[in-house]
Protein backbone atom coordinates (compact mmCIF):
# COMPACT_ATOMS: atom_id res chain seq x y z
CA UNK A 1 0.00 0.00 0.00
CA UNK A 2 0.92 3.43 -0.42
CA UNK A 3 2.92 5.35 2.36
CA UNK A 4 3.43 8.93 3.38
CA UNK A 5 -0.08 9.88 1.75
CA UNK A 6 -1.55 13.50 2.97
CA UNK A 7 -4.01 14.32 5.62
CA UNK A 8 -5.46 17.38 6.14
CA UNK A 9 -5.38 18.73 9.75
CA UNK A 10 -9.03 19.34 9.96
CA UNK A 11 -9.78 16.01 8.91
CA UNK A 12 -7.40 14.48 11.59
CA UNK A 13 -8.92 17.18 14.16
CA UNK A 14 -12.27 16.43 13.15
CA UNK A 15 -12.19 12.22 14.41
CA UNK A 16 -11.04 13.10 17.47
CA UNK A 17 -13.95 16.35 17.95
CA UNK A 18 -16.72 13.43 16.94
CA UNK A 19 -14.93 11.25 19.67
CA UNK A 20 -15.70 13.71 22.17
CA UNK A 21 -19.71 13.17 21.54
CA UNK A 22 -19.34 9.46 20.98
CA UNK A 23 -17.89 8.44 24.18
CA UNK A 24 -18.20 4.77 24.93
CA UNK A 25 -20.28 3.99 21.81
CA UNK A 26 -16.68 4.62 19.44
CA UNK A 27 -14.31 2.38 22.11
CA UNK A 28 -13.47 -0.40 19.11
CA UNK A 29 -11.41 -2.31 22.11
CA UNK A 30 -14.98 -3.19 24.04
CA UNK A 31 -15.48 -6.53 24.69
CA UNK A 32 -19.38 -7.81 24.18
CA UNK A 33 -21.38 -10.21 24.60
CA UNK A 34 -22.14 -13.52 22.41
CA UNK A 35 -25.47 -12.52 20.48
CA UNK A 36 -27.23 -14.96 17.64
CA UNK A 37 -25.18 -13.14 15.15
CA UNK A 38 -22.75 -10.98 16.42
CA UNK A 39 -21.52 -9.89 19.82
CA UNK A 40 -23.34 -7.44 21.91
CA UNK A 41 -22.41 -4.13 23.56
CA UNK A 42 -24.59 -1.89 25.18
CA UNK A 43 -23.42 1.45 26.03
CA UNK A 44 -25.01 5.36 26.73
CA UNK A 45 -25.66 7.32 23.54
CA UNK A 46 -26.65 10.99 23.40
CA UNK A 47 -28.26 11.05 19.98
CA UNK A 48 -28.44 15.33 20.16
CA UNK A 49 -25.23 15.49 21.00
CA UNK A 50 -24.21 12.96 17.85
CA UNK A 51 -26.70 15.11 15.59
CA UNK A 52 -25.21 18.59 16.74
CA UNK A 53 -21.62 17.80 16.03
CA UNK A 54 -20.98 19.20 12.45
CA UNK A 55 -18.09 16.64 12.18
CA UNK A 56 -20.16 13.76 11.66
CA UNK A 57 -20.90 14.37 8.19
CA UNK A 58 -18.24 16.61 6.88
CA UNK A 59 -16.02 15.42 4.16
CA UNK A 60 -12.23 14.04 4.21
CA UNK A 61 -11.07 17.13 2.25
CA UNK A 62 -8.92 15.73 -0.28
CA UNK A 63 -8.95 15.83 -3.90
CA UNK A 64 -9.92 11.66 -4.91
CA UNK A 65 -10.23 9.07 -2.04
CA UNK A 66 -7.82 8.02 0.33
CA UNK A 67 -5.45 4.86 -0.48
CA UNK A 68 -3.79 4.38 3.26
CA UNK A 69 -4.95 4.32 6.82
CA UNK A 70 -4.08 7.30 8.99
CA UNK A 71 -1.67 6.08 11.17
CA UNK A 72 -3.60 7.74 14.26
CA UNK A 73 -6.63 6.11 12.90
CA UNK A 74 -5.14 2.18 12.34
CA UNK A 75 -6.84 1.10 15.81
CA UNK A 76 -10.25 2.09 14.77
CA UNK A 77 -10.51 0.84 11.49
CA UNK A 78 -9.14 -2.27 12.24
CA UNK A 79 -11.06 -2.78 15.52
CA UNK A 80 -8.38 -2.93 17.61
CA UNK A 81 -6.30 -4.79 15.54
CA UNK A 82 -9.19 -7.74 15.28
CA UNK A 83 -9.05 -7.23 11.21
CA UNK A 84 -6.77 -8.13 8.84
CA UNK A 85 -5.86 -5.35 6.44
CA UNK A 86 -5.69 -4.87 2.62
CA UNK A 87 -5.94 -2.69 -0.24
CA UNK A 88 -9.19 -2.32 -2.58
CA UNK A 89 -9.65 1.03 -4.11
CA UNK A 90 -12.50 2.49 -5.00
CA UNK A 91 -12.88 6.43 -5.83
CA UNK A 92 -16.65 7.73 -6.53
CA UNK A 93 -16.87 11.04 -4.36
CA UNK A 94 -20.96 11.80 -3.67
CA UNK A 95 -20.62 13.81 -1.16
CA UNK A 96 -22.42 17.19 -1.84
CA UNK A 97 -22.44 16.20 -5.30
CA UNK A 98 -25.21 13.85 -6.75
CA UNK A 99 -25.85 10.30 -6.65
CA UNK A 100 -25.07 7.29 -8.88
CA UNK A 101 -28.54 7.74 -10.00
CA UNK A 102 -29.00 10.84 -9.43
CA UNK A 103 -33.24 10.74 -10.77
CA UNK A 104 -35.44 7.85 -9.82
CA UNK A 105 -38.21 8.11 -11.58
CA UNK A 106 -41.87 6.54 -10.96
CA UNK A 107 -41.61 4.29 -13.79
CA UNK A 108 -38.39 2.62 -12.98
CA UNK A 109 -39.43 2.15 -9.03
CA UNK A 110 -42.28 0.25 -10.40
CA UNK A 111 -41.37 -1.52 -12.69
CA UNK A 112 -38.42 -2.86 -9.85
CA UNK A 113 -41.39 -4.08 -7.71
CA UNK A 114 -42.86 -5.73 -10.56
CA UNK A 115 -39.68 -7.44 -10.98
CA UNK A 116 -38.85 -8.10 -7.06
CA UNK A 117 -42.76 -9.27 -7.24
CA UNK A 118 -41.44 -11.90 -9.98
CA UNK A 119 -38.57 -12.79 -7.76
CA UNK A 120 -36.73 -11.38 -10.67
CA UNK A 121 -35.12 -8.14 -9.65
CA UNK A 122 -31.22 -8.21 -10.19
CA UNK A 123 -30.59 -5.24 -7.81
CA UNK A 124 -27.02 -4.43 -7.13
CA UNK A 125 -25.79 -7.93 -6.30
CA UNK A 126 -27.77 -10.58 -8.16
CA UNK A 127 -31.76 -11.62 -7.60
CA UNK A 128 -30.83 -14.21 -4.98
CA UNK A 129 -29.20 -11.49 -2.32
CA UNK A 130 -32.68 -9.42 -3.46
CA UNK A 131 -34.75 -12.07 -2.52
CA UNK A 132 -33.06 -12.58 0.72
CA UNK A 133 -33.59 -9.96 1.33
CA UNK A 134 -37.28 -9.46 0.78
CA UNK A 135 -37.31 -12.56 2.51
CA UNK A 136 -35.84 -10.73 5.67
CA UNK A 137 -38.61 -8.14 5.39
CA UNK A 138 -41.21 -10.56 5.88
CA UNK A 139 -40.00 -11.41 9.21
CA UNK A 140 -40.32 -7.54 10.33
CA UNK A 141 -44.25 -6.91 9.34
CA UNK A 142 -44.73 -5.13 12.11
CA UNK A 143 -41.99 -2.33 10.82
CA UNK A 144 -42.55 -2.57 7.08
CA UNK A 145 -46.17 -3.33 6.45
CA UNK A 146 -47.67 0.48 6.76
CA UNK A 147 -44.80 1.35 8.12
CA UNK A 148 -42.27 4.45 7.58
CA UNK A 149 -39.04 3.18 6.44
CA UNK A 150 -35.68 4.62 6.67
CA UNK A 151 -33.12 3.21 3.62
CA UNK A 152 -29.57 3.93 4.58
CA UNK A 153 -27.15 3.83 1.42
CA UNK A 154 -28.83 3.84 -1.98
CA UNK A 155 -26.78 3.64 -5.33
CA UNK A 156 -30.05 2.49 -7.18
CA UNK A 157 -33.66 1.95 -5.76
CA UNK A 158 -33.76 -1.84 -5.41
CA UNK A 159 -33.93 -1.96 -1.86
CA UNK A 160 -36.75 0.84 -1.72
CA UNK A 161 -38.41 -1.22 -4.13
CA UNK A 162 -38.13 -3.75 -1.93
CA UNK A 163 -39.62 -2.15 1.18
CA UNK A 164 -42.92 -0.83 -1.13
CA UNK A 165 -43.28 -4.53 -2.58
CA UNK A 166 -43.48 -5.74 1.20
CA UNK A 167 -46.11 -3.13 2.11
CA UNK A 168 -43.97 0.07 3.18
CA UNK A 169 -46.47 3.09 3.13
CA UNK A 170 -43.18 5.59 2.72
CA UNK A 171 -39.48 4.98 2.01
CA UNK A 172 -36.92 7.83 3.23
CA UNK A 173 -33.56 7.18 1.42
CA UNK A 174 -30.31 8.66 3.28
CA UNK A 175 -27.21 8.75 0.60
CA UNK A 176 -24.25 10.91 0.55
CA UNK A 177 -25.35 12.33 -3.30
CA UNK A 178 -27.88 14.14 -3.89
CA UNK A 179 -31.15 12.32 -5.64
CA UNK A 180 -34.51 13.29 -6.74
CA UNK A 181 -37.38 10.69 -6.36
CA UNK A 182 -40.47 11.39 -8.30
CA UNK A 183 -42.31 8.51 -6.72
CA UNK A 184 -44.79 9.70 -4.26
CA UNK A 185 -43.81 7.24 -1.66
CA UNK A 186 -39.95 7.26 -1.94
CA UNK A 187 -37.85 10.61 -0.23
CA UNK A 188 -34.50 11.42 -0.61
CA UNK A 189 -32.22 13.24 1.79
CA UNK A 190 -28.36 13.93 1.94
CA UNK A 191 -26.73 13.47 5.48
CA UNK A 192 -26.46 17.31 6.29
CA UNK A 193 -30.60 17.63 5.64
CA UNK A 194 -31.01 14.55 7.94
CA UNK A 195 -28.86 16.16 10.75
CA UNK A 196 -30.64 19.48 10.39
CA UNK A 197 -33.83 17.70 10.41
CA UNK A 198 -33.54 15.93 13.57
CA UNK A 199 -32.18 18.78 15.31
CA UNK A 200 -35.15 21.00 14.13
CA UNK A 201 -37.61 18.38 15.10
CA UNK A 202 -39.27 18.02 11.30
CA UNK A 203 -37.44 14.07 10.68
CA UNK A 204 -39.77 12.37 12.11
CA UNK A 205 -39.65 8.65 13.26
CA UNK A 206 -39.33 5.39 11.49
CA UNK A 207 -40.94 2.43 12.00
CA UNK A 208 -38.23 0.11 10.40
CA UNK A 209 -34.30 0.49 9.09
CA UNK A 210 -33.57 -1.47 6.04
CA UNK A 211 -29.55 -1.39 4.79
CA UNK A 212 -27.57 -3.66 2.15
CA UNK A 213 -23.81 -3.23 1.86
CA UNK A 214 -23.63 0.46 3.29
CA UNK A 215 -22.65 1.18 6.76
CA UNK A 216 -19.77 -0.46 6.46
CA UNK A 217 -18.42 1.62 3.93
CA UNK A 218 -18.81 5.06 5.74
CA UNK A 219 -16.13 6.38 7.04
CA UNK A 220 -13.54 4.83 4.95
CA UNK A 221 -13.03 8.09 2.45
CA UNK A 222 -15.20 6.11 -0.88
CA UNK A 223 -17.73 8.85 -1.63
CA UNK A 224 -15.69 11.91 -0.20
CA UNK A 225 -16.73 11.27 3.31
CA UNK A 226 -14.47 11.62 6.50
CA UNK A 227 -12.40 9.29 7.37
CA UNK A 228 -14.15 8.12 10.83
CA UNK A 229 -14.48 4.40 10.64
CA UNK A 230 -14.19 3.67 14.02
CA UNK A 231 -17.01 6.21 14.54
CA UNK A 232 -19.73 5.13 12.45
CA UNK A 233 -19.65 0.95 13.18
Amino acid sequence: MKTGEYYPQESLDAVEYIRQDCGELCKTNAIGVPGPYFDQITVPIDCRALFQNEYIDRGHGLSIAPKTIPKHLHIDFTMNNRLKVSSWYFNEAYLGKTAKMAVWTEQIIEHYISLAKDNKLEGTYGVSETNALRDGLKHAPAGIINGRVLVIGSEIPWVEACALEAGAREVVTLEYGKIVSKHPKIKTMVPDQFRKSYLNKTLGSFDAIVTFSSIEHSGLGRYGDGLNHGETL
